[in-house]
């Protein structure tokens, strides 16, 4: 499962900025390809017996859009046309590596 691995990364990232201080809110924006429920299902389990344990999650979603050099498709992608950096034109099905926003960013870490 893709976002396990996204929320280990923001876990560890998180801890590392907290250094040792409890965490109150986590604030991420997340590609609408990802499930804000699988985030936060996630989160809370990878979360739940570290510092991170009472921190709320807030969480804002943004859409990846493609302009497809192939056809000239201008759109949203959904998670079907979309692995990592690979973007798939659903119009044409031509493949980009165009760097992008990543999946997700860490936006802020509030402490106690």
């Amino acid at each position: 499962m893709h976002e396990l691995s996204l929320v280990g990364e923001l876990i560890e990232e998180v801890e590392q900025r907290a250094a040792g201080h409890t965490v109150a809110l986590v604030v991420i924006r997340h590609a609408s390809t990802i499930s804000e429920e699988t985030l936060r299902q996630a989160f809370a389990m990878l979360a739940a017996d570290g510092p991170l344990a009472s921190a709320r999650l807030a969480c804002e979603q943004f859409e990846i859009v493609l302009t497809c050099p192939a056809c000239g498709f201008v759109g949203v992608l959904d998670h079907d046309h979309l692995a990592g950096h690979v973007r798939v034109c659903p119009q044409c099905g031509d493949i980009s590596g165009d760097s992008q926003l990543p999946e997700m960013e860490l936006m802020g870490v509030v402490t106690d």
